[in-house]
């Protein structure tokens, strides 16, 4: 413009023909035109590139309009924000991947990991408070399944077959693997503590019968049989079998 401006001062003082001038003027607007634009064009670049955000939209339309101002793709106004959106769309598939794992993580571990990556991106969209609230639930109902196996571990150790039933009923009722070690080995109690109560109830019953006739030794072998199947020898079957002998 300077190059110009001196032109246009020296032809109107060499008497150059209005017209020619006039001309002249019109061709350092347009010139200003495109300067301004050029300028504008790269403060929008230098702005865009420098604030670093996530919209590639921004970055498209601050690169095209430097494109239709002639800005030069080696400038480095353009450089910075072609830099920018590199590191913008990087970022942007980075999150899409972990809202995507937040989505489709199915176990503890997998939520675990998702929602760690998650916090690291500072994250806070619907898939994030979705998988929290997944894994508070599954973290909810392990503690529940935890809890039956230890009471299936208790009830195995127990001669209770109350306490064995009931800690068989809420391992099934919370999900707990009905064919791990802990269930198994509680449904192999139970079966024991039934068979156990079966003999008692046979025994006891011969103990009747044969308290009722007057073959002795009959009698004795029914009282034997009885207590060797933990019949309770306070029992008023056992007291009347021993009070007859």
């Amino acid at each position: 413009l300077d190059a110009i401006d001196a032109a246009l001062a020296k032809a109107s003082e060499a008497g150059v023909a209005e017209d020619a001038l006039q001309k002249a003027k019109v061709k350092r607007e347009k010139v200003e035109e495109v300067l301004e634009a050029r300028s504008s064009a790269v403060m929008n670049l230098e702005m865009v590139g420098a604030e670093e955000g996530d919209d590639i939209e921004a970055y498209d339309v601050a690169l095209e309009a430097a494109t239709k101002a002639r800005v030069a793709d080696d400038h480095s106004a353009v450089q910075l924000c072609q830099k920018a959106r590199a590191a913008a769309v990087e970022r942007n598939a980075t999150k899409k991947a972990a809202l995507e794992a937040c989505t489709s993580a199915s176990t503890i571990e997998e939520l675990e990991k998702a929602l760690s990556k998650a916090t690291e991106l500072a994250l806070v969209e619907d898939e994030v408070r979705d998988a929290a609230d997944r894994l508070a639930q599954l973290q909810a109902d392990k503690a529940k399944r935890d809890e039956a196996e230890e009471a299936l571990q208790t009830a195995s150790a127990s001669d209770s077959l109350a306490q064995v039933d009931e800690a068989l009923a809420r391992a099934e009722e919370v999900g707990v693997d009905m064919s791990g070690a802990a269930a198994t080995a509680c449904k192999a109690k139970k079966d024991a503590l039934e068979a156990q109560a079966k003999a008692r109830a046979a025994a006891t019953a011969s103990l009747i019968e044969a308290r009722g006739g007057d073959a002795l030794d009959i009698l004795e072998r029914a009282l034997d049989a009885a207590l060797a199947s933990g019949v309770d020898p306070d029992s008023d079957e056992v007291l009347d079998a021993k009070a007859k002998r």
